[in-house]
């Protein structure tokens, strides 16, 4: 009996699948610029003021996903593990609005750059 490995569903199609919205090259320009939330914080009432604590390498986030039609360029923004997941577990709105940063904008910043 032969035993195969059995591969995960959408992996070799997610390679390929946004290929035309992918720039390898400037994903990983992003990824040599420090981390948006770097020595920012903020104050949340009646607990004090809570500064960013950046860990892990810096990632090139995305503001738009891919799959809602968001290219890497000028739509990627420098996050660290910890912004990046506070992203996705916030959402968009409540993460700029508790950090201070328009996240289009930023993209936008860095992509003229």
């Amino acid at each position: 009996m032969t035993v195969r490995a059995v591969p995960k569903p959408g992996v070799k199609q997610q390679a390929t699948r946004f290929a035309k919205r992918r720039d390898a090259q400037y994903a990983a320009w992003i990824r040599t610029q420090p981390c948006l939330l770097a020595g920012r914080s903020y104050v949340l009432a009646g607990a004090g003021e809570f500064r960013h604590i950046c860990w892990n390498r810096v990632e090139a986030c995305h503001v738009k996903s891919r799959g809602a039609g968001g290219d890497d360029r000028g739509n990627l923004y420098p996050g660290c593990r910890a912004a990046h997941d506070s992203q996705h577990m916030r959402g968009i709105g409540p993460f700029e609005q508790r950090w201070g940063v328009n996240l289009k904008a930023e993209a936008a910043r860095l992509y003229r750059a």
